[in-house]
């Protein structure tokens, strides 16, 4: 007994345990199935989605000129965020179906869909330190792309994640308290809730891009557009929750009634209710209506108060201004060299602008033509008119 345990307690055995015990802790994929922990995100992952991120994404590297392989990368990374996330809001939400099927949490319970987008959020995070690999300079140590434009893939995943969160909390709270917000206010926690995986995706996409030709005016610009596409985006969703017949097959009809929550619309119907001394709506959402006659009364308030109106002038603006912005972006300059120039023989002005010696450095317009079809979509998808009620 000795013998065996003087052997056990030898330098090599330990390092050989430390290691078996490590690799067991780090990678429990390997050696224990996960598949039951997972069941709830692969029930919303196996549902019929409209892929439009990736489609966005797509057109941003349009800009950016990521190769493919970080491309397919990042659109792998943001589908995981997002399902995880439409996991905890049936939660949050009291959501019953999703996609045309029923919620996650109603088939496996709710600790195990909560658990499971934990899970998913985490692998999520791991690509992003596997991005920061593959993405280091071998050439001049440690730094990776990330790190040498000041950012890397961790650092943009904590914030943005944060973001959304911060925008998912005022969400829930103006819902529980019964406030409504400003208009103002609502586009803020949007911009941060419904922009923060757009930007996310964006700004991964630039880790792994070409990120020595893009000017910053033209990431500043980029960026500027997703806030503002986000919120086209955002704005569309809910009025096609309250009018489109599709959205109520796969989930319920006019669900974020049901939910009590503060969308573009009801915010708008509220305040301008409240105007004229007028509580009704305020007082039903508060009641987080299931009844259909009960929210057919609610889309007639709104009616009353202009709002479906307003939200296609809304719209309308919103689609104008994301083509003004990329006619700024398509105008910025970006910088385009030959690869046998380094870039330390390069010289860029304030502007961006490749004022080296070098013939063949050169600038070109950016192309945007397939943010343009994103953008054109979703404008393609407004109501003509109002909801019946």
């Amino acid at each position: 007994t000795v013998s065996v345990l003087y052997w056990l307690a030898t330098p090599r055995v330990l390092i050989a345990f430390s290691s078996f015990f490590v690799h067991f802790l780090a990678c429990p994929v390997s050696l224990m199935s996960t598949a039951e922990l997972l069941a709830p995100y692969a029930h919303v992952a196996s549902l019929k989605s409209k892929n439009l991120r990736d489609a966005f994404i797509d057109a941003v590297n349009d800009v950016v000129g990521a190769p493919a392989e970080h491309t397919t990368r990042v659109k792998g990374l943001i589908a995981k965020l997002h399902n995880a996330s439409l996991l905890i809001d049936d939660i949050e939400d009291s959501a019953t179906r999703r996609r045309g099927q029923p919620a996650a949490h109603l088939i496996f319970g709710t600790p195990l869909t909560m658990n499971a987008a934990n899970m998913v959020i985490f692998d999520a995070l791991a690509e992003c330190i596997a991005i920061d690999r593959s993405t280091a300079d071998v050439a001049g140590g440690a730094a990776t792309k990330g790190e040498r434009v000041g950012e890397t893939a961790v650092e943009i995943f904590q914030h943005e994640l944060a973001m959304l969160h911060h925008g998912q909390g005022q969400d829930i709270y103006w819902r529980d308290t019964n406030r409504c917000p400003t208009a103002d206010e609502y586009r803020k926690m949007v911009v941060n809730k419904t922009g923060g995986l757009f930007r996310l995706a964006v700004r991964l996409v630039m880790v792994g891009g070409d990120t020595e030709r893009l000017a910053d005016a033209v990431t500043e610009k980029l960026l500027a557009f997703t806030n503002h596409v986000s919120y086209l985006f955002q704005v569309l969703d809910d009025l096609l929750n309250l009018s489109s017949s599709d959205y109520h097959e796969k989930k319920t009809y006019c669900e974020d009634l049901s939910e009590g929550k503060f969308s573009f619309l009801t915010t708008h119907s509220v305040l301008a209710a409240q105007a004229t001394g007028d509580t009704r709506l305020l007082r039903l959402l508060h009641t987080r209506p299931q009844e259909v006659d009960v929210k057919r009364f609610c889309l007639q308030l709104m009616s009353e108060t202009g709002t479906f109106a307003h939200t296609r002038d809304t719209l309308a603006t919103l689609s104008a201004e994301c083509s003004t912005m990329l006619d700024e972006l398509a105008a910025a300059k970006m910088i385009t060299t030959s690869p046998t120039t380094p870039l330390a023989e390069r010289t860029l002005s304030r502007d961006g602008d490749d004022i080296s010696r070098s013939p063949t450095g050169s600038t070109t317009v950016v192309p945007t033509a397939r943010l343009r079809g994103f953008v054109d979509r979703l404008a393609a998808a407004v109501p003509a008119t109002d909801p019946a009620f």
